[in-house]
């Protein structure tokens, strides 16, 4: 999964002087290090070009906006494309147990669905530790009636953007608080539409744009978005399955100018009639090679990362519980002067949970 783009969010909205330094200036001489800027982040996550991979940017009239075009991830913007067939890339490793029948999404038309997905996120490297505030998105989803095709309709609608657990703010941000939490509230209301076909994969994003004034930051709520739909379901292979089945796949992408290998795999822990447990393993890999960012001349990076989440899901509705954490590990290493290299470590732990709100 990628890592959640709502902490793009956040810093876009609570460090804009960071977006308005000029580039640092990198020694031209050859014997000195070029040392890795402290603020370059890493994400291998964020596609190569224009916004986040399978999203495209609706405007109110229908149009694209002019400066959100370049975002678009292809097709038609005036409709969610139909859901891909990423069924066929889950290869079954083991059946499970009897019986065994083919898993299905049935979703309830017009019936909305309130989810809250919280982002917690702690970057390490040496013996200095950060925790990034955590960010709590709440959200309605409302199926429609399916396409002929099978594939389901979804609109999607932000109810709010908010500062989770505003008590554990780093000193240096509270100052920023409120200023931050004003400008997250200009994300209420704005909406999106994609499709889920019956084994749970999950078409284009996109965001129908209001004219609200909030689309400063639209190609991180994109983002937003895109992660959301990734949380709220697992996706069930063609072939028969029962209780203890496992399937996989695997996956290479190229983002940010990096080739990424991924594995995912699945196993179905337990089944009721209307729904049941999957567990979902991811890893990844990026093998070393150059930084591609000028201010880290001849720097080079290798990444790995593994993770585990948990679905408490149902055939009728999106699943009603996620919780899991993904772990990323850099490797950096800078050259030095006498061809020495300075290697350096950096960690990332991104921690998702999508629920139901409490009832009142």
């Amino acid at each position: 999964m990628r890592a959640l783009a709502l902490a793009l969010v956040f810093l876009s909205l609570s460090t804009p002087a960071c977006n308005k330094d000029e580039p640092k200036k990198v020694s031209e001489e050859p014997k000195k290090a070029t040392p890795v800027p402290s603020d370059m982040v890493l994400n291998d996550f964020l596609p190569e070009q224009g916004g986040p991979k399978n999203l495209a940017v609706r405007g109110a009239d229908g149009g694209l906006e002019g400066g959100l075009a370049a975002m678009a991830g292809g097709g038609d913007a005036g409709e969610a494309a139909p859901a891909a067939d990423a069924a066929s890339e889950l290869k079954v490793t083991e059946p499970g147990a009897e019986p065994r029948a083919i898993r299905k999404y049935t979703f309830t038309p017009n019936k909305t669905e309130r989810r809250v997905i919280v982002l917690r996120q702690t970057i390490s490297q040496g013996p200095q530790k950060q925790e990034q505030p955590a960010l709590s998105l709440t959200m309605d989803l409302t199926p429609k009636a399916a396409k002929p095709n099978g594939s389901t309709p979804f609109e999607m609608k932000i109810v709010s953007v908010e500062i989770a657990d505003k008590d554990k703010v780093p000193p240096q941000l509270r100052a920023q608080l409120a200023q931050i939490t004003e400008q997250l509230k200009g994300f209420t209301g704005m909406a999106a539409t994609f499709e889920v076909d019956p084994r749970g994969a999950v078409g284009e994003v996109t965001l129908k744009a209001d004219k609200s004034g909030a689309k400063e930051g639209a190609e991180e709520i994109l983002s937003a978005f895109q992660q959301a739909v990734e949380l709220m379901l697992p996706p069930f292979p063609q072939a028969p399955i029962g209780v203890g089945a496992k399937w996989e796949r695997n996956l290479e992408e190229k983002q940010m100018g990096l080739s990424i290998k991924s594995k995912h795999a699945f196993e179905l822990k337990d089944l009721s009639g209307d729904g049941g447990t999957v567990v979902a393993a991811i890893e990844q890999k990026v093998p070393k090679r150059q930084i591609p960012d000028p201010r880290a001349r001849g720097a080079s990076v290798e990444i790995d990362g593994s993770g585990k989440y948990t679905y408490a899901f149902r055939f009728d509705r999106i699943a009603t519980k996620v919780e899991g954490e993904l772990v990323r590990k850099e490797t950096i290493e800078v050259p030095g002067e006498g061809g020495k290299k300075e290697t350096i470590s950096r960690e990332t732990k991104i921690a998702h949970t999508m629920t139901e709100p409490a009832a009142k």
